[in-house]
């Protein structure tokens, strides 16, 4: 986070990527590691000014029970509601590499002060 403000790609919007950035890594800790081993890998790119691209990628998991459109939860929301989360706060979210990796986009609002 400290690079992302430090780059003034989106200012005004870093909260709304940390509490995403923060929700894919736990997915990509508790779910997409490969037998005890925890290997994640991060990509961001800065838009001119405007836009921030994430990619978070993990070793993999299931993702296909998760509905990540407002479905019902479990009983204690998990990452399903993680998801959920993220898709709150980024302007693009979807998934790739069979669920492997997910790719978050954030846009800068035009605030008016």
């Amino acid at each position: 986070m400290l690079l992302i403000e430090g780059s003034q790609c989106i200012r005004g919007e870093e909260p709304d990527v940390e509490l995403a950035l923060r929700e894919a890594l736990a997915n990509a800790v508790a779910h997409g590691n490969e037998k005890g081993q925890i290997k994640v890998h991060i990509r961001c790119r800065c838009g001119a000014g405007n836009e921030i691209a994430i990619v978070v990628a993990d070793q993999g998991f299931d993702f296909r029970n998760i509905t990540g459109d407002g479905g019902p939860l479990g009983p204690a929301g998990g990452y399903k509601q993680g998801i959920q989360l993220m898709k709150a706060y980024m302007d693009e979210v979807y998934f790739e590499r069979g669920g492997s990796e997910v790719h978050m986009r954030k846009r800068r609002r035009n605030r008016l002060h």
